[in-house]
This record gives C-alpha cells, structure tokens and sequence, in this order.
C-alpha cells in the first residue's frame, strides 16, 4: 500500500465533490482505501518519499514538500521505533545518508519543518544498502541455501532474475528436491525468456578461481545450464559463458566443479544462467 496526500490549494472552481477518477484512456487496475478529506494544514507535509542504497554504506532520500524551511529526516534499521533513530536536517528536497551498514535493510521518515511548527511525519519506505564484495579472506566460499526461507526472505547478496515481460518467480526457492535436506534453488526458462542466478561479487580476478556445484534435473529432457560471469547481474546482456553443462540422468544429483581460467574480463558476478 502507498499512501497519497493531495493539496487541493490549486483549485479555484466552485465544484462541491472531489472525484477519483481512473482514465478510459489507459489500463487501471487499482484498490483504495482510507479515505481522509481534512482541513490543509499550516504545515503541509512532504510528498513523493524515495530512498535507495547507493552503496554499502550509503543511500539518498527524495522527496516534494512545500512550505517548508527545513526538512526532518529520521532512519532507523527496518522496523525501528519512530523517535529512536537517526534524525538528520535536510534544507532541499534530498538527504545522502552515510554511515549505514553493508548488506542491510533501513526504515525512513520525513517530515516538513516550518519555522519550528512541524508536520505528521511521511513513511516508512524501506531500502537495502549493497552488500560488501567476497574477497580471498572469505574463499573457500560456500553456500547451501539453508538459512534462505522464502525467495523473498533470502541472502539479498544473491540475484535472482529473468527477462520474462511481465511478473515471475524465477528463479525460486524450493524445498523439494534438495542435496541435503534443506533447500535448493530452481530455475526454469522458456522458449522467450531466460531465468538467472548471480553470486555476491568477488573483489578478486575471476580467472583464478573454479567454481563447484551439484544440479539435479527432474525431467528426462536434457536442460543446459550456462555457467559465466556478469559485470552487471541485472543486465543479462553483459553476461559471458564461461562453460555449458547438462545432467546425464534423471532425478540424481550430479557434481559439477568448473575452472574460470577462461575468462579475461573485469565481472565479478559469477552467474548460473538458464538459457
């Protein structure tokens, strides 16, 4: 749900209804609720609130506001009680954030300031700051998806996409089947799209290192799995085959170790790509 505040300061017509109106023009497909019609207050509050990590340790805060000779900016890590975090005083409609820590989601809130009388305050929206790259203090790396409970609830340091046009859950968490009784992750593409799974970035030269895997397949059909490496694990176009694999036989694990000695480029995401 997205909450909106509307000034109506801008009509100037004797109309004695406020209408929501959705455009014969164009698809709409929404739900309301919460309906508020009050008096404009003295001091409006912001509008329009954004806020994304830039970095491990850094994020920016966007919002409109009105009035205002100074803006209230409060973040806390996600969930925090308003009153109890970090208030920052922002003078334009921006606010860089510093200081955060790495791989981790944040709560903020801002409120419009004007002359000492404050409004109600706007939020929360949510951000995630990016995660820290492995390094070799970090090798042997491992993972086995264990402590992922959802595809949602996971290791955010992974990339989970597809370039289907439209919504779907590919690739996704599955519990069935898994190597060793916890988790595993299926990826399934179809004739137009590709399905993909990065791994956190590596702050080292790909080339010397190999990566080891076990796939399974459920069909008898042989699905190829592509194993490279991306410079940018959200645009598949930059995505380089270092080798192509295939399970031999159904419903058996099978063990894959894959050296990277191949690729000469400058990624840091190694990626499994269902083509």
């Amino acid at each position: 749900w997205q909450q909106f505040v509307i000034p109506l300061g801008t009509y100037q017509g004797s109309g004695g209804r406020i209408a929501l109106i959705a455009p014969d023009s164009i698809y709409s497909d929404n739900y309301l609720d919460d309906i508020t019609v009050e008096l404009m207050p003295a001091c409006p509050r912001p509008m329009n609130l954004t806020a994304i990590g830039t970095g491990t340790e850094t994020a920016v805060v966007k919002w409109t506001g009105t009035g205002a000779t100074a803006f209230d900016v409060q973040y806390g890590v996600t969930g925090f009680t308003l009153g109890l975090g970090t208030t920052e005083v922002a003078v334009e409609d921006s606010l860089e954030v510093f200081s955060l820590t790495p791989s981790s989601v944040y709560d903020v809130y801002v409120r419009s300031n004007c002359n000492g009388d404050t409004s109600e305050w706007i939020g929360p929206v949510s951000f995630r700051t990016a995660c820290e790259a492995l390094t070799d203090s970090d090798l042997p790396y491992f993972e086995s998806f264990t402590s992922w409970i959802s595809t949602t609830n996971r290791n955010h340091c992974y990339t989970l996409a597809n370039s289907y046009q439209g919504t779907l859950n590919q690739p996704s968490l599955s519990v069935t089947p898994s190597k060793d009784s916890t988790n595993s992750v299926y990826m399934y593409s179809g004739e137009t799209y590709a399905a993909w799974m990065s791994m956190p970035a590596i702050d080292l030269f790909i080339g010397d290192l190999q990566v080891s895997f076990s796939m399974y397949k459920s069909s008898t059909y042989e699905y190829p799995l592509a194993v490279g490496v991306m410079t940018n694990p959200n645009d598949l176009s930059t995505f380089d085959t270092v080798a192509v694999v295939k399970c031999i036989e159904k419903d058996r694990w099978e063990n894959f170790t894959i050296p990277l000695s191949s690729y000469q480029g400058l990624g840091q995401y190694i990626t499994f790509l269902s083509p």
